[in-house]
């Protein structure tokens, strides 16, 4: 999920003021629950590559399109 998260963020036009979709329509393109976004964006927080401001939403983090994650053998 955080992989698919990263690689739709990147297959995006990405730059640091990039917003990020709604929790809920993100669950729905990724066919997932909201939970699993939320954790997913919070994930994404702790490594810095986005910062999340309730109520306005999450967006990149400058810097961070040098970001890329290893990707584990189950993804």
């Amino acid at each position: 999920m955080l992989s698919d998260s990263w690689a739709s963020s990147r297959a995006a036009e990405s730059r640091p003021a990039h917003a990020f979709p709604a929790e809920r329509q993100l669950a729905a393109s990724l066919s997932v629950g909201r939970s699993a976004v939320r954790e997913a964006l919070a994930a994404l927080e702790i490594l810095g590559v986005v910062v999340v401001r309730p109520g306005s939403g999450t967006y990149l983090r400058d810097g961070s399109q040098n970001f890329c994650p290893k990707r584990s053998a189950g993804d």
